[in-house]
């Protein structure tokens, strides 16, 4: 069911040859399905110029503009259709981040366990305070969203506070920030892989662009292994030394 371009959530505007078409639904969802069926179908041009409002509470929060393939890449009800193989990739990196971040906080809470530190012990018991309040975040009823939420804040203000009063908010900035980085392009490459053997069984757009595979692939790997290579080296410089 239609709705007003002022109130609904999603409003989508695009300029075809024969005049411009508004996708206007009373959800974002809704709106979403409306234009993806219209692509299925070849109604729209992946050039048409679109335009993407978003807007909360009748107020209009952000606005996109551009072709329609540029626009739809934000969304992945739609990225698949044009994309599959970037769209992939992209959720891939972002996996790749989340598991090199986990990784290397896990190899620091068990060295300083080992060590005897009560902050290791601390970073251990961390991620599965976060994994539940994270479950409950991801739930639809919006009181376990808040629930959820509110969970979150005291251990992530813990760990800053004792970190800094143990001299450890250097190493665990370090944690972060080398674990994001080294496993971030490792995590696009697999899920540049795994777009490429999904796409055959995926809904595409009748003029979806050709993707460059090797690209996708080869860039992200490229870049992780120089990376890795320059962590590698100055690791072995840092510690090399330590251990004299």
């Amino acid at each position: 069911m239609p709705a007003n371009p002022l109130q609904a959530p999603l409003n989508i505007e695009i300029t075809t040859d024969s005049g411009r078409v508004d996708y206007c639904e009373e959800t974002a969802s809704a709106t979403l399905n409306a234009l993806r069926k219209d692509i299925l179908e070849g109604k729209l041009h992946r050039d048409a110029a679109t335009v993407i409002d978003t807007r909360s509470g009748g107020k209009l929060q952000s606005s996109k503009e551009g072709t329609l393939l540029k626009c739809t890449l934000a969304y992945p009800e739609l990225a698949n259709l044009y994309a599959p193989v970037r769209h992939h990739a992209a959720v891939g990196m972002r996996y790749g981040i989340l598991a090199g971040i986990l990784l290397h906080l896990a190899s620091l809470a068990f060295v300083l366990v080992r060590r005897g530190s009560e902050f290791g012990g601390m970073l251990i018991a961390i991620p599965s305070f976060y994994a539940a309040a994270l479950f409950l975040v991801t739930r639809k009823a919006s009181i376990l969203r808040v629930l959820g939420g509110i969970l979150m804040l005291p251990p992530l203000l813990m760990i800053f506070s004792l970190s800094s009063n143990a001299g450890m908010l250097g190493a665990l900035i370090g944690a972060v920030v080398a674990g994001g980085l080294l496993y971030c392009m490792p995590g696009m490459a697999i899920g540049a892989v795994v777009g490429v053997i999904r796409r055959r069984g995926l809904p595409r757009a009748s003029d979806a662009p050709q993707e460059s595979v090797t690209l996708r692939v080869a860039i992200p790997l490229l870049i992780g292994a120089a990376l890795w290579t320059a962590y590698l080296l100055w690791a072995r410089g840092y510690l090399m030394p330590a251990s004299r």
